[in-house]
């Protein structure tokens, strides 16, 4: 609880808060340029809090922007195959029987991956010798998960010659299943992207190499449960502040927004800084 009060009340313990955040909210009318400044932002916060600075640090829009755009292309890689999960449960197929056929496996497929990647790290921590088998087993799902896509593309295709219709999935076991866990997994993503995101900010590395930061994770896994929590609470009040600021005003909206994203990136860096000299190491 402590630091989700520290977290919100960050932005605003700068002398020049309001003169940092507002071109940031206003840069926010901007479509997507100014969502990419702002996370680029998010970077110079990350390297502010690792240095015990305390003001927010100067808005460099060409800095910014850079790094935002590279971010935002690791998120699009990152979320890519839960793009493809969505796109499959909402694109109809020929009858009830192939759907639910089709969406079994797409349902399958994230709860396997889920449990590669975690059972995976407990058990090469206490048995490292079995390294070399889990890396067979990564590479054999991967080239599943690629056939698996392929194949259901190819139905998806086939139905152009029919008339192809895209509309709200049969919420039959499967497809249900298949989005909750594509929800939670997306989820998941963002609390693992602001992880990586500090890596990157502090030492310009591991942008595109998310299994190092997944094995911290699930190596300090008080601190990423706490982490993941507060990011998570911090995601909820976002979305509720900014459209109540919004619904009123748009300008205390898109601040509220501002100041809760860097909130957010403001305790990616304090979980960083909270871990012991090993990982620091790793990071480095």
């Amino acid at each position: 609880m402590n630091q989700l009060i520290q977290a919100t009340r960050y932005p605003w313990q700068s002398q020049h808060a309001l003169r940092r955040l507002l071109p940031l909210a206003l840069l926010q009318l901007i479509p997507v340029v100014g969502q990419i400044i702002l996370i680029g932002y998010g970077q110079e916060v990350a390297r502010a809090v690792s240095k015990q600075q305390a003001d927010l640090p100067v808005l460099r829009i060409g800095q910014t922007l850079l790094d935002g755009l590279k971010m935002a292309g690791a998120g699009i890689i990152y979320c890519f195959p839960i793009f493809i999960t969505v796109l499959l449960a909402f694109t109809t197929t020929s009858t009830p029987s192939t759907e639910s056929a089709n969406g079994a496996p797409a349902a399958i497929l994230p709860v396997v991956m889920i449990l590669l990647m975690g059972g995976s790290s407990l058990i090469l921590k206490k048995r490292p010798s079995l390294q070399p088998l889990f890396n067979q087993l990564g590479r054999l799902f991967g080239i599943g998960i690629i056939f698996f896509i392929i194949w259901r593309l190819r139905s998806i295709f086939a139905q152009f010659e029919g008339g192809f219709e895209l509309s709200p999935p049969t919420l039959n076991p499967a497809t249900l299943g298949m989005l909750t866990i594509s929800a939670l997994l997306f989820a998941f993503i963002i609390v693992a992207f602001h992880v990586i995101g500090v890596r990157f900010a502090l030492t310009g590395e591991g942008l595109l190499d998310p299994s190092g930061v997944l094995k911290i994770m699930a190596k300090h896994r008080h601190l990423t449960i706490n982490l993941i929590a507060t990011i998570w609470l911090l995601l909820i009040a976002t979305i509720i502040l900014t459209t109540i600021g919004a619904f009123f005003l748009i300008l205390p909206g898109l601040i509220l927004l501002v100041t809760m994203t860097l909130s957010i990136w403001y305790v990616a860096a304090k979980y960083h800084l909270n871990l012991d000299t090993d990982l620091a190491t790793s990071f480095g």
